[in-house]
């Protein structure tokens, strides 16, 4: 069977390459280079190099893998049967990665890939070549005892990928983690070396004409590379056991490259310079490895940067080893500001690695530990996240389009700037996102280009408003400014004042046209138009860009489109510290001065005589921070009187009625000679705050705290005020009234919050309740969230709802349901829900608490409604 696999994959690329020198034709739009077209002529020519027998366990550091040779896949020649094809008009993450000659891998889960067919096709036509996330580590291979394995699962991708034409590499042969039960401390060393033995052997013997690749050792190195991990097999055996798996895997298959993978190793530190060392020995003793995996799993906060990675993947290819990527993820759940930002960001650091790869000779490609962030392991492992290129709808993410754009060697952005909000700017994968502002067709430009190697062309214009356009809404908030610009080209003209323009629709509201920029363009050079665009405080329907100007006929060019977002104004009325320590004072015992010793001006802030490691320099925020909105904390900090010392920014929140909370914003390492940037995200709680204090702390007692550049900005709105009056109750009952014939006061039995709450009682039926009129309160058309907290006056659970009574121009009134909940009487239960007013001439708008069983009393505390912005 194994036989006959081979030679099909053989067969069918020599087919393909038939086919392409009959033709020699460039793709169509509509029919773009997948990544299995080209990755079967690039299987040909692995085939013919593993027929050639690639080990020599006397090799020393004489590297005989894949090669460093990615100098091809510029063009086509009709003539050599081993070009590769021509480029596509709509880059695919295989493709782009193949122009070079380097892959784009996925993980792949058994589970989806037999269940949703969206999820393998999607894999068959954007990615070159396959790794199982799971199923070929030791333990799902032998999950009841040493003599048995199932292959089933594993089998089942391997056919997928034989299907269509796509390379497969095992991981992971040794892991201290998901081994079978029989692994584990208990067992003797010779029976560890049996079982792993065998398990080499039988495993890469049953896939040898499968995988072009094993990772065979995984994460041998402690983190802190002070040496191995400590695990069951280098408790046994040392460094022994790395030799004697790579040895083995090579005996069981002399054509699979085998590669080393770690985590954390990115970039040059103590733990890569141990994987570094452990790579110059293996190769010095003749150990058969071919390569290393860098794994990739980033939070986006912390990712290393292009030239950090550039410099510490090409030592490793200096000792002859290929590298890749090999589970790339970026985490951006605690990135701060909207989630078009966190997305940004995101897409910023995928295009920075496959930049990175493309960079250096020795990097053969990179996988994505998985493509949807449907089946992410990070949300299992880290909360809830969205790592991948694809979101949960199988929805390319900006970070697909950075990807492919990496590849390709479309410049990486600025950054010095706030990160490109627009996913598909360089148009490299097609025409995602754009259509065209009145008559005409829009298409790929190949010929023309401002960076990278296509550009949009909008031709057949039949008026002057007419030109390429961009919809922004999902990216765009109310209220809110944005820096703009788009270089664009002209086709039938010589010189054109061209313009840059916004079609903005609040909802109910007729569009308004906002010009961005203009400027003369030429049809043989692309300009650039700019200028800020701002947002209206609406509730946006939609919000668009796109190019207008020259007269009917000329064809507009347009590539690199940027929106990105202006900071709103810094909290921190005085965080230069360059007129002294105004607005600022102790948190705690602690003497405020300032010294020169500044990161940036002339001053910088001093905190001493410190008794504890809480006490700092504060500033309070309270009236400057909203309920519910999210904010970007940073600050420089210096230690005096110490090498070293931890450093945190805190916030101290209190709530009214309630206890002060202290959130951690960030925290690192500060030392004496060189000033470190704390930087991180906090959201403000949806309560009546009567504290909101930002403040540095951390080292110990005596040591002092240097402190500047501090700013707090708001990233994204948080709700507006409580439009609702005497949610607390701690005046009576002003406000409030009964729905039904019930009875109404404030308790002092019962409060969440201060003494009081609202009480209902005296109910006769399941619908009355504790209501206000809103009416005046709320604009209709918009959208309020609703918060409060209830208790019932019976011990069993009974079941409690807000409503929302409403009635527009005499009509009928309709009644909405805004929260449910099962209370009782000894703990306060929180409802939250939001409602839409109806955009009408409202007659009737009460809010009310209800539901419970007739005859109990209903309790109600700290009541908001607060306008969603």
């Amino acid at each position: 069977m194994f036989a006959r696999r081979r030679l099909r994959l053989i067969s069918h690329a020599t087919l393909l390459t038939s086919f392409a020198l009959l033709g020699c034709s460039s793709p169509t739009e509509e029919t773009p280079l997948l990544g299995s077209t080209g990755q079967a002529l690039k299987q040909s020519q692995e085939d013919d190099k593993g027929a050639k027998g690639k080990h020599d366990d006397t090799r020393g550091h004489q590297h005989h893998g894949r090669g460093h040779g990615h100098g091809h896949g510029q063009g086509h020649d009709c003539d050599d049967p081993t070009a590769p094809p021509p480029d596509p008009v709509v880059f695919t993450p295989a493709s782009a990665a193949a122009r070079s000659g380097r892959l784009a891998g996925v993980a792949v889960a058994s589970g989806p890939l037999a269940s949703e067919p969206i999820y393998g096709a999607t894999i068959a036509a954007q990615f070159s070549d396959i790794v199982p996330e799971n199923d070929t580590k030791w333990g799902p291979l032998q999950p009841v005892d040493a003599e048995h394995w199932n292959f089933a699962p594993a089998d089942a991708i391997v056919d997928f990928a034989e299907a269509n034409e796509m390379r497969v590499k095992g991981h992971t042969l040794i892991w201290h983690s998901q081994a079978p039960a029989f692994v584990n401390a208990d067992a003797s060393p010779r029976q560890l070396r049996r079982y792993a033995k065998r398990h080499i052997h039988e495993t890469v013997r049953h896939f040898r004409h499968d995988m072009f690749a094993w990772d065979v050792v995984n994460e041998a190195i402690a983190d802190d590379g002070s040496g191995l991990r400590a695990t069951v097999f280098a408790d046994a055996f040392g460094e022994q056991y790395i030799d004697r798996a790579f040895h083995r895997a090579n005996q069981a298959d002399r054509n699979a490259e085998l590669y080393y993978n770690d985590y954390g190793t990115e970039n040059i530190n103590p733990k890569s310079d141990a994987v570094y060392a452990l790579m110059t020995r293996l190769l010095d003793r003749g150990v058969p490895v071919d390569g290393v995996g860098f794994q990739g799993h980033f939070d986006a906060r912390f990712a290393p940067t292009f030239d950090q990675m550039v410099e510490n993947f090409e030592r490793f290819g200096d000792l002859g080893l290929s590298v890749n990527v090999s589970e790339l993820d970026v985490r951006i759940a605690r990135v701060a500001g909207s989630t078009a930002h966190k997305l940004a960001v995101q897409k910023r650091i995928y295009q920075r690695v496959s930049a990175a790869c493309l960079a250096t000779a020795a990097c053969e490609g990179i996988t994505t530990w998985g493509f949807t962030d449907k089946y992410s392991w990070i949300d299992s492992t880290f909360g809830a996240d969205d790592p991948l290129l694809f979101d949960d709808n199988y929805q390319k993410k900006p970070a697909y389009y950075g990807f492919v754009d990496g590849f390709l060697g479309v410049p990486l952005d600025d950054p010095s700037l706030q990160p490109n909000l627009i996913g598909n700017s360089s148009l490299e994968t097609g025409l995602d996102g754009w259509s065209v502002q009145g008559a005409g067709a829009l298409a790929t430009s190949v010929d023309r280009a401002h960076t990278g190697l296509r550009g949009a062309i909008h031709s057949g214009r039949t008026a002057t408003w007419n030109g390429p356009r961009h919809d922004v809404t999902r990216l765009a908030q109310r209220g809110r400014a944005y820096d703009m610009s788009v270089f664009a080209s002209l086709s039938g003209a010589p010189l054109v004042n061209t313009a840059f323009t916004a079609q903005i629709t609040c909802t109910g509201q007729a569009s308004t046209f906002q010009r961005i920029g203009a400027a003369d363009l030429t049809d043989t050079a692309f300009g650039q138009l700019a200028g800020v665009m701002t947002l209206p405080d609406c509730e946006l329907q939609s919000v668009a860009v796109y190019v207008e100007g020259p007269a009917p006929g000329v064809s507009i060019l347009v590539d690199d489109l940027a929106m990105r977002e202006r900071p709103l104004p810094n909290l921190v009325t005085n965080g230069t510290f360059e007129t002294g320590t105004a607005g600022w004072f102790g948190w705690g015992p602690s003497v405020l001065g300032t010294t020169t010793d500044a990161h940036s001006g002339d001053l910088a802030a001093t905190a001493s005589g410190r008794t504890a490691s809480w006490n700092g320099i504060a500033t309070n925020l309270t009236t400057r921070v909203a309920p519910t909105a999210t904010y970007r904390a940073s600050a420089w900090l210096k230690v005096r009187n110490a090498a070293t010392s931890p450093i945190v920014l805190t916030a101290a929140v209190r709530c009214a009625g309630q206890a002060t909370q202290f959130v951690r914003v960030a925290a690192g390492t500060g030392n004496s000679s060189t000033w470190t940037e704390l930087s991180g995200s906090v959201a403000a709680p949806n309560c009546t705050m009567e504290e909101f204090t930002l403040y540095a702390e951390g080292p110990a007692a005596g040591v002092d705290i240097l402190l500047d550049d501090v700013s707090f900005n708001q990233t994204t709105a948080g709700l507006g005020a409580n439009v609702l009056a005497n949610g607390t109750f701690e005046t009576g009952t002003g406000n409030w009234f009964g729905f039904g014939s019930v009875t109404v006061s404030a308790a002092t039995d019962k409060a969440r919050s201060g003494v009081r709450s609202g009480k209902v009682s005296g109910r006769t039926a399941t619908w009355n309740g504790l209501a206000t009129d809103i009416r005046t309160r709320v604009t209709p058309g918009r959208s309020y969230r609703a918060n409060a907290f209830t208790q019932v006056s019976v011990p069993s659970a009974a079941g409690v709802r807000l409503t929302l009574q409403s009635a527009c121009n005499g009509a009928p009134a309709t009644f909405t349901n805004i929260a449910t909940v099962t209370a009782n009487n000894a703990t306060w239960t929180e409802l939250n829900g939001t409602i839409a007013i109806p955009n009408c001439n409202l007659t009737t708008a009460v809010f009310y608490i209800e539901n419970a069983p007739t005859g109990v009393d209903i309790y109600l505390d700290d009541v908001s409604l607060r306008e969603v912005p």
